[in-house]
C-alpha cells in the first residue's frame, strides 16, 4: 500500500531524519554516560575516604551513604534523559515525515509546518510520556 500511494520512496520516508538523529542521540548518551558514572565512583570514593554525612533527627541517626547507589544505573538513567530532551526534536520530526508523507513531504516543509502550527513546543509533542517510559529501562 506504501508503495502504491507513495512509490518505492515510501519505504524510507522520514529514515534520513533517522539517521541524522542517530548521531547526536549516541554522543549524548555516551558523553553523559562517561561524565555521571566517573562522578558518581569519584563522590562514593571520597565519601569512603571522609565518612559519609550524618544526619539526626530525634534519637534516630542516618548514615548518608552513596555505596548503594549503582554509578553505572545513574549514568545510564542520567544518558537517556539527557539524550532524550535533547534529540526529542528530532524523533518528532522523523515520526511526522513517516506518518504523515503528505502534511510533510520533506524536512524543511516540516520543520516550518510544526513551528508554524505549535511554535518550539510542538517539537517536544509527546516527552513526557517518552520519559514515563524510559523509566522501567533506567530502573
Amino acid at each position: 500500500q506504501v508503495v502504491e500511494q507513495q512509490g518505492w520512496q515510501g519505504l524510507w520516508a522520514g529514515n534520513m531524519i533517522n539517521m541524522i538523529r542517530i548521531v547526536p542521540t549516541q554522543a549524548i548518551e555516551f558523553g553523559t554516560f562517561e561524565w555521571t558514572k566517573r562522578t558518581m565512583s569519584s563522590l562514593q570514593d571520597k565519601w569512603k575516604q571522609n565518612e559519609c554525612p550524618k544526619l539526626q533527627i530525634g534519637c534516630i541517626d542516618l548514615n548518608l551513604s552513596l555505596s548503594w547507589i549503582s554509578p553505572t544505573a545513574v549514568a545510564g538513567a542520567a544518558a537517556g534523559v539527557a539524550s532524550t530532551l535533547v534529540c526529542h526534536p528530532l524523533e518528532v520530526l522523523k515520526d511526522r515525515l513517516t506518518i504523515s508523507p503528505e502534511i510533510y513531504p520533506n524536512l524543511g516543509t516540516a520543520i516550518r509546518n510544526i513551528y508554524r502550527d505549535g511554535g518550539i513546543g510542538a517539537f517536544y509533542a509527546g516527552l513526557s510520556p517518552t520519559l514515563v517510559g524510559m523509566l522501567p529501562y533506567t530502573l
